[in-house]
């Protein structure tokens, strides 16, 4: 796909963060690995997780909104994180190996998604995201 990326940075006079972390505390039911592939599943229609849609929607119409408007771009927004959270699933990456011990209610599991920035293709833009899990006991 011919296109260009973006990179979200976040920094100030004492740090720089490569990325966009926000903790993710969807209301799940749980883990599945499908062909090395860990995903999470959940009733987008649920009352708290329609509200948790709601606002991270908004965050990324706002994100690529404002970036259409600095670059006076006419692409069309494809709100990809949207469309994901409304199916009802999202595919999780681990940033820790099974040291921890977990409990079978995975009460030790918090979901943290990075917004890593912005692709951009002649008519369209949209975010790129990945959904990390991460061990409680880490933070």
């Amino acid at each position: 796909m011919d296109g260009n990326f973006t990179k979200l940075i976040f920094s100030n006079e004492l740090f720089i963060m490569n990325g966009i972390y926000i903790l993710f505390p969807i209301d799940h039911n749980g883990s599945e690995k499908i062909m090395n592939k860990t995903q999470i599943r959940f009733n987008p229609f649920q009352q708290y997780n329609q509200t948790l849609i709601n606002e991270f929607s908004k965050l990324e119409k706002n994100i690529l909104e404002y970036y259409k408007q600095t670059r006076m771009c006419n692409c069309k927004i494809v709100p990809l994180l949207q469309k994901q959270m409304l199916i009802g699933f999202m595919k999780t990456n681990k940033e820790y190996k099974n040291q921890f011990l977990i409990n079978e209610n995975n009460k030790n599991i918090l979901y943290v998604l990075k917004i890593s920035g912005i692709w951009e293709t002649k008519d369209e833009i949209g975010l790129t995201y990945k959904l990390f899990e991460v061990n409680n006991n880490t933070l």
